[in-house]
């Protein structure tokens, strides 16, 4: 099962300058966030909308393989902390995160067949790991989860407060001018680096309820932890 893909599970520091006559050293402490800052401003921009649609690449790079695999995905975030992931890969793989439950979907081989495989979770830790996402697209103090330094003025480093958290340390990379996340780049539990380069990003006035909703299959091989 792509159980990792649950916990989205989804984010982010350095300056200097010099001076001829009497050499400065370089400053080195991270800029503090001011509350009108780009971030601040993207994220109050994606909580005015009930969906945010998103088609992405997703990079991983597994350190104990020293090997990467690249994968496009379309993901899908409501101001009412739901995130579905589907894969465009063939066998296609969603995960939805709604209803304070995880429902990850492994639809059979078309080469080999089988059963669709479906795993059912309701850890109660499953808000802690929905908050990479969504706080970060504007729901919920995001100091709350995250303390932020500035890198430079498009990239953000997040350093986690809350050791549940599945993304303990975020890099954000912002389009300041369009109001838009660009990039998140974070590093899972296991050390892998993730990155998630948003190709098109769509802002929506209205939720698509059956996007969170999955009947499965009376053939199913279904498995509940």
């Amino acid at each position: 099962m792509k159980i990792a893909q649950i916990i989205l599970s989804a984010l982010i520091a350095l300056i200097g300058c010099s001076s001829v006559a009497k050499p400065k050293v370089a400053n080195t402490k991270p800029t503090v966030v001011e509350q009108t800052d780009a971030l601040t401003d993207i994220r109050k921009k994606y909580a005015n909308y009930e969906q945010i649609n998103l088609k992405v690449q997703k990079t991983t790079y597994l350190e104990v393989l020293d090997k990467t695999k690249v994968s496009p995905q379309a993901i899908y975030v409501t101001n009412q902390g739901e995130i579905r992931v589907d894969t465009e890969e063939v066998p296609k793989s969603i995960t939805i995160l709604a209803n304070k439950k995880a429902i990850v979907i492994d639809e059979a081989d078309p080469e080999f067949g089988g059963p669709v495989r479906v795993l059912v979770s309701k850890n109660p830790t499953l808000k802690q790991s929905q908050a990479f996402l969504t706080v970060l697209f504007g729901k919920g103090e995001l100091s709350k989860f995250y303390s932020v330094s500035r890198k430079d003025a498009s990239t953000y480093d997040l350093k986690a407060v809350d050791k549940n958290l599945s993304a303990q340390k975020v890099q954000i990379i912002v389009n300041a001018e369009q109001l838009q996340i660009s990039k998140i780049i974070y590093w899972d539990e296991l050390n892998n680096k993730i990155t998630l380069e948003m190709l098109t990003t769509a802002f929506l006035k209205e939720r698509n309820p059956k996007l969170f909703q999955y009947k499965i299959p009376k053939d199913a091989e279904v498995t509940e932890i």
